[in-house]
């Protein structure tokens, strides 16, 4: 069957625009394959697992001196903790019956049978990593991500009290008893407008989050320029804002609103809309994710991206092997698509979530 194999890689190799329409998806928009699983987002890595190296504690040896009757007082402190995950994969397989080629004879009738399959695979691909990056995993389950709930923690009180995630004892390793400050800003909100959500995704935005380390001392964080934090809620807490930004303009009169009601027009709390139209906050975008409407307690998610790192194995990004012989049924060409991954951030007190409970 040698031909046969010929035949389907060949095929494969030359899919060309797909012709029939997708409607299978169970999500209208998928922020993890369409805007995170991209290699200018993430971070080709190799070893065992993954490490990093957080210093938590400044000195608290710092003192004026009396030049002439002060003696020095020095002692070694403990400054570093370290982070720690695993590796986890994700894969799918699609599958041809071997005489399915010989019915089909051509070059494009073989593409015809695996472009749907292929293109179904990866869609299932995309639904399920979605799912596990918006979830807590158990402990334990190291076969699943640290996803975003995991790293970023609800807690009713403004500040930053993000504490474990679940029943989590500890996070990616690091005792939060002792590394105090490795904390998300968290809060709770019971109108968008008003004193509430909205001036506090602000404040959030403009000075809560934004940690700078003096003198230019270097971090781990990612450097990726274009839109680095991104703000994500439920499409009810989505329509409640665009709701605001409309309600806002309006009241300025019908010159302004007119002017303020095309893209590009804000309000007085830094809310806005983008030349495409889309809600902004300071800038950065605000993007609802269907995914969140399970969540009966509305999160609104702050993630600085250059905090978080889309780590990827080298060699293994969605990485396409066979076809192979069925384990059962040797007339079967099996295709699998691998991705090993996981999601870690350096930086926790430079996101947020705030929830409506």
């Amino acid at each position: 069957m040698t031909q046969i194999n010929d035949m389907l890689i060949g095929a494969l190799d030359d899919l060309g625009q797909p012709d029939f329409e997708e409607i299978a998806a169970d999500l209208p928009y998928y922020e993890v394959a369409g805007h995170l699983l991209k290699r200018e987002r993430m971070t080709l890595s190799a070893g065992k697992g993954i490490k990093r190296t957080l210093m938590y504690k400044m000195s608290d040896l710092v003192r004026h001196i009396d030049r002439y009757s002060d003696t020095d007082e020095v002692s070694f402190q403990n400054v570093l903790a370290q982070l720690s995950a695993e590796w986890c994969t994700l894969q799918v397989p699609w599958a041809v019956e071997e005489r399915e080629p010989l019915m089909n004879r051509g070059k494009a009738l073989v593409a015809d049978i695996l472009k749907p399959r292929q293109t179904s695979a990866m869609l299932g691909l995309a639904d399920d990593i979605e799912d596990k990056v918006w979830t807590v995993r158990l402990p334990g389950s190291d076969k699943y991500p640290n996803g975003i709930p995991y790293w970023l923690v609800k807690n009713a009180t403004y500040g930053y009290n993000g504490g474990y995630p679940g029943t989590h004892t500890d996070i990616a390793g690091v005792n939060l008893t002792t590394v105090e400050t490795f904390k998300n800003l968290t809060g709770s909100y019971v109108n968008v407008a008003g004193p509430d959500l909205i001036r506090k995704m602000a404040r959030a935005c403009t000075r809560d989050c934004r940690w700078h380390s003096p003198f230019g001392l270097s971090n781990q964080l990612s450097k990726a320029a274009v839109n680095r934090f991104r703000i994500y809620c439920n499409d009810d807490t989505a329509d409640l804002l665009e709701d605001y930004v409309d309600a806002t303009n309006q009241q300025h009169g019908s010159v302004i609103a007119e002017a303020q009601l095309r893209p590009g027009g804000k309000s007085s709390r830094g809310l806005s809309r983008n030349e495409l139209g889309d809600i902004t906050m300071r800038r950065h975008p605000i993007v609802p994710l269907p995914i969140l409407n399970d969540d009966a307690e509305n999160p609104v998610y702050g993630v600085d991206w250059n905090t978080f790192q889309f780590l990827v194995l080298a060699g293994d990004y969605l990485r396409r092997s066979g076809p192979y012989e069925a384990f059962d049924r040797h007339f079967w060409k099996v295709w699998w698509v691998s991705l090993t991954y996981q999601i870690i951030c350096v930086n926790r007190r430079r996101n947020f979530v705030f929830h409506k409970p």
